[in-house]
């Protein structure tokens, strides 16, 4: 399931050169790349969002859809990505957070609770239309400060393919934390300059059904 408010765009700090090194396909003059729905605009200070129908989200640095490229026909990338899987947004206040995006229609569809070695941690799920926005955050507030973007998570249809692509940019093939599905992290020397995962398609997916908090 999906909602209105869909993900249009992402900015990144990465440049041009280096996504296109990394397989994707550039579009609008070279400064932007279509995943989905969804545009990442490269060469920005600093990571950032437009979202339709959203100006506002708990401190997050918001654009306005203007800020995107027009929505053109899917580009084929190289790389075999066809999607962006989430979004990751940190947040030192999770209820504050989850609160703020229930406040824009956006409604949580699933919570997991982590307990790692050193702390107990919360990641809930929401529809930003296509794309799903993975808030993470402690199990207790612990700041006042904003929630902040931090990472994108990619689909391929080949993750063999795109991690060789890669070399030794990306980490070899492990296991996700959802069941079938297997994920590769992308290193900073690949210069996209965004924290990035590489991920196989949901089973459901596969089948044409849309997964909610997955």
């Amino acid at each position: 399931m999906t909602n209105a408010a869909q993900l249009r765009c992402v900015g990144v700090t990465g440049t041009a050169a280096n996504w296109q090194l990394a397989g994707f396909a550039l579009s609008n003059a070279g400064t932007q790349v279509p995943v989905g729905q969804t545009s990442l605009v490269m060469g920005q200070p600093s990571m950032w969002a437009a979202i339709d129908g959203i100006d506002e989200l708990d401190g997050l640095v918001l654009r306005p859809a203007t800020s995107c490229a027009e929505p053109k026909p899917a580009h084929a990338h190289s790389n075999k990505v066809v999607s962006i899987d989430h979004v990751v947004v940190n947040t030192p206040d999770v209820a504050r957070t989850v609160a703020a995006f229930e406040a824009q229609g956006v409604p949580a569809r699933r919570q997991r609770r982590l307990e790692l070695r050193e702390s107990i941690r919360l990641q809930t799920f929401f529809w930003l239309g296509d794309v799903i926005a993975e808030v993470v955050g402690p199990e207790k507030s612990v700041s006042e400060g904003p929630a902040t973007w931090w990472g994108l998570a990619f689909v391929s249809t080949d993750l063999a393919s795109t991690v060789n692509l890669f070399g030794e940019n990306a980490s070899p093939i492990r296991p996700a934390v959802q069941p079938r599905r297997h994920v590769s992290s992308v290193r900073s020397a690949a210069g996209l300059g965004v924290p990035t995962l590489l991920i196989t398609p949901h089973e459901k997916m596969v089948q044409g059904e849309a997964v909610e908090g997955d």
